[in-house]
């Protein structure tokens, strides 16, 4: 109910909106000489009611206008058809999750369930564009399809962060699956994540998922910085079969099989690479009633049993004390271009105003090596 005795108790009711003003501003001006007023108005002055009660709205309301949408932490995802870019609003986290399935509703994607030509400017797509592009498609279905298809536009800070994840998760792929091919020891991630960016010059790719980028860049380490891929630890059930004709199966299959046989099992350390010619082996050697168990993805070996000791310290040789004073070394003067030494600075000063040290500098500045004297007196000569 409004404060004041109105019989029109609705919201465009001037005499309550005012009354109401009047009570949070604590005027000591009465409701009903207010009412009074405002009824005793006649019907000609409803514009100027209008006028008052515009005036009444714009004075209570301070910052953003009511019919205007704010929005914060935009990411826009733009589709193109036909030479026409249509765009939405929506969640930056939220996109990736309805992409990946993890969230169905749309509405909890969007931050505005509406379609865009320019959503920086707020310029809404018209419905002849809609109809003539998206046939047969409601508002929310032609939004599903823009966040499924679209690009998505992400501030730079938001892509760095993600960098910098798959750069993290690649490292610890590697690190997790890598040693030293020379001591058979595991690498920290910190050192692999040097090598990774400064001597492998690996820059992740946000297209790729980060195993496979991982496995990628494994072939490089391996053929390049002296790492390899660690050999998986397996157990091998022989069942009624003689383990002697398993451990023969498996040595036919790589020579860097390794087997140790155990009662009627065998541990082996084979390459990730061989896995399934090994089952197949396994399975082929035993007629199916064999097992292949992985006991460890990555078996590493003990460090401290395979580094070689530390080199001896070398002594350097004591510098010879020198008596008297030490004579100042000759001044040479000679050009870092072009090469050669000049007897004085005269010489020195006109060899740099010279067409032969202007061309060596043409040369340089195309990486290319400088040209003798002679050799270029006769490249002039021919030109």
């Amino acid at each position: 109910r409004y404060a004041c005795d109105c019989a029109l108790q609705t919201r465009t009711c001037i005499t309550a909106a005012i009354s109401e003003r009047c009570i949070t501003q604590r005027s000591k001006i009465s409701r009903q000489r207010i009412s009074i007023i405002l009824h005793t108005l006649p019907a000609s002055s409803s514009s100027n009611q209008t006028i008052t009660t515009k005036a009444t709205s714009m004075s209570r309301r301070v910052g953003t206008p009511q019919n205007r949408i704010e929005l914060s932490s935009v990411s826009v995802v733009k589709l193109k058809k036909k030479n026409q870019t249509f765009e939405v609003a929506a969640y930056p986290s939220k996109v990736k999750d309805f992409r990946a399935g993890v969230e169905a509703d749309v509405d909890e994607v969007l931050q505005v369930a509406q379609v865009f030509t320019n959503t920086v400017h707020g310029v809404v797509a018209p419905k002849k564009q809609l109809q003539k592009h998206f046939p047969g498609l409601s508002i929310e279905q032609i939004c599903e399809e823009i966040l499924r298809k679209g690009s998505l536009q992400v501030s730079a800070k938001e892509r760095e962060a993600e960098t910098d994840k798959l750069m993290a998760e690649v490292t610890n792929l590697v690190a997790s699956m890598c040693i030293d091919a020379a001591t058979g020891a595991r690498l920290a991630p910190d050192a692999v994540g040097r090598l990774l960016r400064d001597d492998a010059g690996f820059a992740p790719s946000t297209t790729k998922s980060a195993k496979r980028q991982a496995l990628d860049v494994m072939k490089v380490l391996e053929r390049d910085h002296g790492l390899k891929r660690a050999p998986m630890e397996l157990r091998v059930v022989c069942g009624a079969a003689e383990p002697s004709d398993v451990v023969a199966a498996l040595h036919a299959v790589d020579d860097d099989v390794t087997c140790t046989v155990k009662d009627a099992s065998i541990t082996c350390l084979v390459p990730p690479r061989v896995y399934r010619d090994i089952v197949t082996a396994v399975a082929k050697a035993t007629d199916q009633k064999g097992s292949v168990e992985v006991v460890e993805r990555a078996a590493v070996c003990e460090a401290s049993t395979l580094l070689p000791p530390p080199p001896p310290p070398v002594k350097k040789p004591p510098k010879p004390s020198s008596k008297g004073p030490v004579a100042p070394k000759p001044r040479v003067l000679a050009c870092n271009t072009c090469g050669g030494a000049f007897p004085d600075a005269a010489a020195h000063r006109a060899h740099f105003k010279s067409d032969w040290h202007r061309f060596n500098l043409a040369r340089k500045l195309k990486q290319q090596p400088p040209v003798d004297e002679k050799t270029f007196e006769e490249e002039q000569a021919i030109m």
